[in-house]
């Protein structure tokens, strides 16, 4: 690794990491002198093969920082502007500088009236989630104060039910109430739109198969929520599993995914360290999944895979409450202002490989 090492001693290599040997040897009657490279790692005992060569890391004590700092910057709480009765209420919070950008800080969220719904911001992102039936949120942290209003709708709601094949272009619109009864596949050539303000509620097990195009347009200020049927159970998750697969999503809250904890044990075909379903499956090349200011949260299973191609964005988004961020061993991820989050629910972050 760069250091000068005598001939004929031993030199013991015990630090976990990756390493190279270079050695060059000139001949004495004079001539080009030859060298040759070699590479080994070195094996972090606790780590085993997964993760070759990486040490252990022991994350240091969370602390919050101080109100004058965090006062700097504006809170933003995400809620839905509508939500059924019969399901908790996500709540994202966010510190950002004036401009927009994250304002990277911990602090705690309170919600007034219900301290037991604080919600800890790491690195300026967090979520949580407040008791059904919660019609006000009135949050703060330091100064900062965040005020939603939520119209919450009974049983008398009606959704539009959705499954099976769809092989035409459909535009649901804004504020559309859909169940996905049972999987869904788009085919392709077409699209399926769903505008803000929507409520998706997925039943369980039920997965969407992308074979063309999925768009939600949605905004931060009237997102579009991906949920359960009911409290407790899961959903499946995306599969953007052809070159034409594409999802586009913009302003958008999806939570509950993962229903399958053995699905990459029990689907062959794919490589991962880990069996649980991901919320989004990606891959061959030519799969796309652009996802914009979106929050992944509370998922049983994994976010993010892909180990035959395919290219992932995610711009201004938060992944966390999963066990794990997602194995990307194949295809692109490009990560604009956002953060992949460890917290209760996850046991590591997220895997890279080449």
């Amino acid at each position: 690794n760069g250091a000068p090492i005598a001939v004929g001693n031993a030199v013991e290599a015990t630090a976990s990491g990756h390493y190279q040997l270079v050695v060059t040897e000139t001949p004495d009657g004079g001539g080009a002198p030859d060298s040759e490279t070699l590479l080994f790692n070195i094996r972090e005992p606790g780590r085993g093969s997964t993760e070759t060569g990486l040490p252990t890391f022991t994350a240091v004590q969370l602390i919050n920082d101080a109100p004058s700092a965090i006062n700097t910057g504006q809170l933003v709480a995400i809620t839905p502007n509508a939500y059924p009765d019969d399901l908790p209420i996500p709540v994202v919070s966010l510190l950002q500088k004036t401009n927009g950008d994250p304002l990277w800080l911990n602090a705690p969220m309170r919600i007034a009236a219900q301290p037991e719904s604080t919600i800890q911001i790491r690195r300026g992102f967090g979520y949580g989630f407040v008791p059904a039936n919660t019609s006000i949120i009135e949050a703060e942290s330091a100064n900062l104060v965040a005020t939603k209003f939520i119209s919450i709708e009974d049983s008398t709601t009606i959704y539009n039910p959705v499954a099976g094949a769809i092989d035409s272009d459909i535009d649901f619109g804004d504020n559309a109430r859909l169940v996905i009864t049972a999987d869904v596949t788009i085919g392709a050539g077409a699209t399926l739109t769903i505008g803000a303000g929507s409520i998706i509620r997925l039943a369980a097990g039920a997965d969407i198969h992308v074979d063309g195009n999925f768009v939600v347009s949605a905004t931060t200020a009237n997102p579009a929520i991906f949920a359960p049927t009911s409290p407790g159970s899961a959903w499946g998750g995306f599969f953007l599993q052809e070159t034409t697969s594409d999802v586009d999503i913009t302003g958008a809250i999806i939570h509950g995914s993962g229903a399958d904890q053995t699905w990459f044990d029990t689907n062959s075909g794919f490589a991962s360290h880990r069996d649980e379903q991901a919320t989004f499956l990606v891959g061959p090349a030519g799969a796309q999944l652009d996802l914009t200011d979106c929050y992944l949260i509370e998922n049983t299973g994994q976010l993010l895979h892909n180990d035959e191609g395919g290219d992932i964005t995610l711009t201004r988004c938060l992944l966390q409450g999963a066990t794990t961020c997602g194995e990307l061993t194949g295809g692109t991820l490009t990560v604009d202002r956002s953060a992949l989050l460890l917290n209760h629910r996850q046991k590591r972050n997220i895997q890279l490989a080449e």
